[in-house]
């Protein structure tokens, strides 16, 4: 697995909690977490690819970030749960 391009805004880190600054970076796993900014709300994506040696898959991964408020929607409340 490897990522060949970063998000505009946000950081992406591996599994193993390294951020991604340079691509094309290969991932020692299939596992990438994407850390926005503070406050980011909107839509970002980045490219990345699967091999299984023979044949290379380029995917796109887009990620849509909204912040919810409370007192309009529960499921954004934190209850202690």
């Amino acid at each position: 697995y490897s990522v060949l391009s970063l998000p505009e805004t946000g950081t992406l880190k591996d599994s193993l909690g390294n951020e991604i600054r340079e691509v094309p970076y290969r991932l020692p796993s299939e596992k990438v977490v994407y850390v926005p900014t503070k406050g980011f709300t909107g839509q970002v994506a980045f490219q990345c690819s699967a091999t299984d040696g023979f044949q290379v898959d380029i995917a796109q991964a887009v990620i849509v970030m909204f912040h919810g408020l409370c007192h309009n929607d529960a499921d954004f409340c934190f209850n202690g749960r």
